[in-house]
């Protein structure tokens, strides 16, 4: 590949090394192109080749005896005359070979001019009172470079190279040729010329030893190869899939943890969680974040479902104590059955605590004449414990507070009233007499409190019948 370079303004180089501030580049090949930008002095043509054993881009191949120079740039290099210049290259020669390269002197037309011998054979002059830099021919490719002052009057030249007939029969190799307008480079440039190994086991196609070439050269810790042939975490956002590190930071090739939402793409982990150091990608930092019915764990930053109510009866959880109606609580004791005489709540007879001295399970009130308007049919379960809550509090503050009065329009003065507590509106009333209004004969007999109360029961059956 011919390469003419007039724009660079300092140091155009390629490969490991790089020239010096002062220096341009003016012409470059390494062949990769083709030898289009070469002429031969006879009709064999320029031979490109390859070598596997080491790393190395194409490269022009000599084994046709010559003098004078066989091959030569096709175009007219223009130079500045009276400044420095530098000829680099790549050379290996087989033993006992001459390989030469130089320059001729030529007008923009190419005609030749003064012939300049630069790099061959130790010792042979090079046309500016010195000697060519030295090519060492083991077989083994070496890295040249030859500063020379150019005429004054120099307007164009054209580089040359041969395998001289002074030496052996063999081959000459040459590659990277280079010219500098101005200081040599500092060191080699171009392809390595090497077996590559060690940290930089792969070649490019254009000679060079480096980390990788593919992914699949490249360990599981970096697995990917990036474009300047080093083994990387990730090359793309695409390469990070863990919620702390999600994102790729492609200065250096690593991934890194979240700075936006954005940046979490993972579900259910779709939220950066900025307050933590390093930033992570979770799945809820408040409950909207979670959905209807679901709450945010602020300790995991993790989704789970919302816990129930288990606070005082909201409007929501006013039904009907239906499933429990009184049944943790003693006989209704805040609210006497005075005027309306209501019988006991059948659905849960007061028996955690007697009335009195006369037990309500013995005698339950559906006998009294209280069943015309039973408690059943107008239970607790018409008023929700409002002021008190499902948590096993005493419902001392409704109890039978909104049960319906008995239809009847004689008030049953003499019924046995349903409460633990005495009533006040009751003459002779005592805190040890139960709920009884009326004046009962006590007795230790059980049967004889029995005989009791069924007379009283009779006794208001009557006056209802009146």
């Amino acid at each position: 590949m011919r390469r003419w370079v007039f724009a660079c303004a300092v140091v155009c180089a390629v490969g490991s090394a790089k020239p010096s501030q002062a220096a341009r580049m003016l012409f470059s090949e390494n062949w990769q192109s083709g030898a289009s930008a070469w002429r031969t002095t006879d009709a064999a043509g320029i031979t490109l080749t390859t070598d596997a054993a080491i790393c190395s881009s194409t490269f022009q191949r000599e084994t046709v005896l010559a003098s004078g120079g066989r091959a030569f740039t096709v175009s007219p290099i223009p130079v500045v005359g009276g400044t420095t210049h530098c000829l680099t290259a790549w050379v290996r020669g087989s033993a006992g070979t001459q390989p030469f390269i130089g320059i001729n002197l030529s007008n923009a037309a190419g005609a030749l001019g003064t012939e300049h011998w630069l790099m061959g054979a130790s010792g042979y002059p090079n046309g500016y009172g010195g000697a060519v830099t030295a090519v060492t021919t083991d077989g083994v490719w070496h890295w040249l470079s030859a500063s020379f002052p150019l005429e004054a009057g120099a307007t164009h030249l054209l580089i040359k190279n041969e395998l001289f007939v002074g030496g052996a029969a063999g081959s000459a190799d040459f590659d990277d040729i280079r010219l500098y307008d101005g200081a040599c480079p500092v060191g080699p440039e171009g392809a390595a010329h090497v077996a590559c190994s060690g940290t930089t086991p792969a070649c490019t196609t254009d000679g060079r030893c480096v980390e990788c070439i593919a992914d699949a050269t490249c360990p599981t810790a970096k697995p990917r190869c990036s474009a300047v042939n080093v083994c990387v975490e990730c090359t793309s956002t695409a390469d990070c899939k863990t919620a702390a590190k999600p994102a790729c930071d492609l200065s250096v090739g690593a991934c890194r943890a979240c700075a936006s939402d954005a940046e979490c793409t993972t579900a259910p982990n779709l939220k950066c969680h900025t307050a933590v150091t390093p930033a992570a990608c979770v799945e809820c930092l408040t409950d909207p974040d979670c959905g209807a019915g679901r709450a945010c764990d602020l300790a995991t930053h993790t989704c789970a479902t919302a816990s129930a109510d288990a606070g005082s009866d909201t409007a929501a959880d006013t039904a009907a104590d239906t499933a429990t109606a009184d049944t943790g609580v003693a006989a209704d004791t805040a609210v006497i059955d005075a005027p309306a005489e209501v019988a006991t709540d059948t659905a849960v007879a007061d028996s955690a605590a007697g009335d009195g001295a006369v037990a309500d399970t013995a005698v339950a009130d559906t006998a009294v004449a209280d069943t015309t308007v039973a408690d059943t049919t107008v239970a607790d379960t018409t008023v929700p414990d409002s002021m008190a809550t499902d948590s096993g509090e005493a419902d001392t503050a409704t109890a039978d507070s909104a049960t319906v009065e008995d239809s009847s329009t004689t008030t049953d003065t003499s019924a046995v009233v349903d409460s633990a507590s005495p009533d006040p509106s009751a003459p002779g009333e005592t805190a040890t007499d139960g709920g009884c209004g009326c004046d009962v004969p006590r007795s230790s007999s059980p049967r004889t409190a029995l005989f009791s109360i069924a007379a009283l029961a009779l006794l208001a059956m009557r006056r209802r019948r009146r």
